[in-house]
């Protein structure tokens, strides 16, 4: 039975490292975002409301054809794409690799963020960080009755101020200013909670606080969520800062002071309480 992870909560909020992280463990396949995944889940469940309409007239009707168990077929249709896709990428990037006993010399020594660290890792599931899926918890967990969710949460200023400034990351930055950060924070927050809420204990929430402070503690936490042992391998992607928008704490405070008496911080600070309680 495929059993996917799925990180999911709003950008800017650590779902990119912690992706890279767990991808480095010798049983989590890393994939790049998808984005096309909740699709065929509407796909499916559009074509088995055409098989079942006319009921016992109908092909899927006929046959007293489980919905789940179709959307399920699907599923594991993905997951054999995904695994497949990762080990095409092993083969276009390490040439051979799946065929050595032993990882390049130097690997040992040198550490660092890979796709895969030893021919003989399994490989046996995947991670997707795609952010779009923090509104597709409930459809994702159709197409994959065992996946795992991880929602990331961090404050919603720390996210405003680094979607506003992500042009010092050396791209374009996602937001116009904070206020319209603020506003991308709870869209993708509260789609996470719902989806929490929707699918029980099939989600796991991690604060991006502790994933920084104590990255060891964090990925221990995750890893025993998914049920995977500990590989020190997944703190690899912690030791330098991905991505960052490098806004310094003063900086954050000069922006707090001119956005706490906006309406939208005191909505995504009440919805942060309300996440976090």
């Amino acid at each position: 039975m495929p059993n996917p992870i799925f990180i999911i909560g709003a950008p800017r909020s650590g779902t990119s490292v912690l992706t890279w992280a767990l991808g480095q463990h010798p049983n989590i396949a890393l994939l790049p975002e998808t984005h096309w995944l909740p699709g065929i889940h509407n796909a499916a469940q559009e074509a088995y409301r055409i098989g079942t309409l006319r009921e016992k007239f109908s092909h899927l009707g006929n046959a007293g054809y489980p919905q789940d168990e179709f959307l399920g077929e699907f599923g594991e249709a993905i997951d054999r794409i995904a695994l497949k896709s990762f080990e095409k990428r092993i083969e276009i990037h390490l040439p051979g690799f799946r065929g050595k006993e032993e990882p390049p010399p130097g690997w040992a020594v040198n550490k660092q963020p890979r796709l895969i660290h030893h021919p003989k890792e399994p490989k046996q599931r995947w991670v997707d960080g795609t952010p779009e899926n923090s509104g597709y918890a409930s459809e994702l967990s159709a197409l994959f009755p065992e996946a795992k969710f991880i929602h990331v949460i961090r404050d919603p200023l720390g996210v405003a101020t680094s979607l506003a400034h992500f042009d010092r990351a050396g791209a374009d930055a996602i937001v116009q200013d904070v206020g319209e950060g603020l506003h991308t924070w709870m869209l993708y927050t509260e789609a996470a909670f719902k989806g929490e809420q929707a699918i029980g204990d099939k989600a796991f929430r991690l604060h991006n606080k502790l994933l920084r402070n104590d990255g060891e503690a964090a990925l221990r936490s995750c890893l025993a969520f998914l049920g995977e042992d500990y590989s020190e391998n997944c703190l690899l992607p912690l030791e330098k800062e991905m991505n960052s928008s490098k806004v310094t704490p003063e900086e954050k405070e000069m922006i707090r002071n001119s956005v706490e008496n906006m309406a939208v911080y005191g909505e995504a600070m009440e919805l942060y309480r309300s996440v976090t309680a």
